[in-house]
């Protein structure tokens, strides 16, 4: 595991007091002749409490959680999303958006955590809670915290957004279990992902998987919708979120 964002959080950290007071001495200099030095005083101390409180205050925040520990045994893989390397992202969190963040989504169980160092200098993993997080971006992917429908199709949790129109949406649930399997007499447990994918029209939320299921959903546009399914070869299967991707494509491109 890489430790690059939490150095240059330190960096930061100790660095502020300096910026605080460069950039009151920087605009007076600068504005000296303008605006009297009280007034003068005043709006750069204004603008150095704004940058300290975006870039420690805020942070402070995000890090304040508990500690993120686990122990899974000899399990082969791992419970994150794509790999278990701190990655950079973006972090919605209590309504204050986070850039930069190195992090991992914990698809075993569902959460973020985020890489920080202690009180004592000591790296460790802060555990964010989850309803405040409200959307994330990680590896290229948008994942938007939703509650679950009337109809219990859907779960509470993070969903994978593959495209989001006006007229239809596409969702992935990313989600790890651990797995048991057994030869030539021995055990051994895996990671295993297990996705599941859903379009929302109207506001309803319908599991989709093969091609029947997807031209059901979209069954007011039936004949345009199989003929772009077989001329463009979609089958829902090698690789799902590409073709649902497409086909949602598609299917909004009908109302421009």
């Amino acid at each position: 595991m890489t430790s690059r964002g939490s150095h240059a959080f330190i960096r930061v950290h100790h660095s502020l007091g300096i910026i605080f007071l460069l950039s009151i001495s920087i605009l007076f200099n600068a504005k000296a002749q303008q605006k009297d030095a009280a007034t003068l005083v005043s709006e750069s101390l204004t603008r150095a409490i704004h940058h300290y409180d975006n870039y420690l205050g805020q942070n402070l925040r995000l890090y304040s959680g508990p500690q993120y520990t686990f122990n899974y045994g000899q399990v082969g893989g791992h419970q994150y999303f794509i790999d278990d390397y701190w990655e950079q992202g973006s972090i919605v969190f209590e309504g204050q958006v986070y850039d930069g963040i190195f992090m991992k989504y914990d698809l075993l169980n569902d959460l973020i955590t985020v890489e920080h160092f202690g009180d004592k200098g000591l790296l460790m993993s802060i555990k964010l809670f989850s309803p405040l997080v409200s959307s994330f971006t990680l590896h290229n992917h948008f994942f938007v915290r939703l509650h679950a429908d009337s109809a219990g199709v859907i779960k509470e949790g993070f969903y994978d957004m593959l495209f989001d129109g006006d007229n239809i949406s596409v969702l992935a649930k990313r989600q790890k279990e651990k797995v048991r399997t057994t030869g030539a007499g021995t055990l051994s447990d895996d990671f295993v992902e297990k996705d599941r994918h859903y379009m929302v029209k109207n506001g309803v939320y319908y599991p989709v998987k093969k091609r029947g299921s997807v031209i059901k959903v979209l069954a007011d546009q039936k004949k345009q919708v199989k003929h772009f399914v077989r001329t463009n070869r979609l089958y829902f299967s090698t690789d799902r979120d590409r073709d649902l991707k497409i086909i949602g494509q598609y299917y909004e491109s009908i109302f421009q």
